[in-house]
């Protein structure tokens, strides 16, 4: 099987069985992200949330990783180091055209 293939994988979070199709170089990043939301949440069911609902323990879940995705985004967001290195270019081809 060729690491581009699809295959299915099964992992266990709070207990559900869940089945994802996905391409065998991905299988290990599935696997560590099940175990990061199934962390997160025997956390907060051991730090007193236990008896809130499933449903809103991974909205709280979903949220954390979303601001953690777009915290990371905004890190490594190159856009305004290419506009500024453009504008040095063109002010240094402006200096050695008058040279």
């Amino acid at each position: 099987m060729k690491d581009d293939e699809l295959f299915i994988i099964n992992v266990v979070i709070a207990g559900g069985n869940y089945q994802f199709r996905i391409p065998r170089s991905s299988e290990e990043c599935y696997r560590k992200a099940a175990k990061m939301v199934n962390d997160k949440f025997n956390g907060y069911q051991q730090g007193g949330l236990s008896n809130v609902p499933h449903v809103q323990l991974f909205s709280m879940i979903a949220m954390e990783y979303a601001v953690q995705s777009l915290t990371a985004q905004e890190k490594t967001d190159m856009e305004p180091f290419v506009e500024k290195i453009e504008t040095i270019n063109t002010m240094l081809d402006n200096y050695l055209k008058e040279e």
